[in-house]
């Protein structure tokens, strides 16, 4: 059965708990795969290294933004090729019918927006704005 564990700096890990949960398809009652049970320290585990990342390391941060853009762009790529296999984990996990799941994935465009509004936005305005969690960006036409 597939374990699905947290992404936290750069890495698949467990729960600090180690508890996990199953997760099931309604239509049938089949457990597709057990998910790991976060819980408030594996929360501050992954802000610490978002942190550290961001603010101590600095690659993200002083990236330039073409690079950067260009890393977005590929997960965008990599949404858009496994297209199907995401779709149909949705419907099988939501008990949505596929159709829609397919709909849900295909959202996906909006990524290249924020990946690079200054090459995707000819003529738009952009606005910038600092929130607690971090910084935010909205382009209106």
């Amino acid at each position: 059965m597939k374990r699905c564990k947290n992404y936290i700096n750069g890495a698949w890990t467990e729960s600090v708990s180690g508890n996990a949960a199953p997760t099931f398809n309604p239509a049938t009652g089949e457990e597709l795969a057990q998910v790991v049970v976060s819980t408030p320290e594996d929360v501050d585990r992954a802000v610490a290294a978002a942190h550290t990342s961001f603010y101590e390391t600095r690659e993200w941060r002083d990236m330039d933004s073409q690079t950067r853009g260009d890393f977005l762009l590929r997960i965008a790529d990599l949404i858009a090729e496994a297209r199907e296999e995401l779709a149909y984990l949705d419907a099988v996990d939501m008990g949505k019918p596929l159709r829609e799941a397919e709909g849900d994935v295909d959202d996906h465009p909006l990524l290249p927006l924020l990946c690079g509004p200054h090459q995707n936005a000819p003529g738009g305005q952009l606005w910038r704005e600092r929130r607690l969690w971090g910084d935010a960006f909205l382009h209106h036409p």
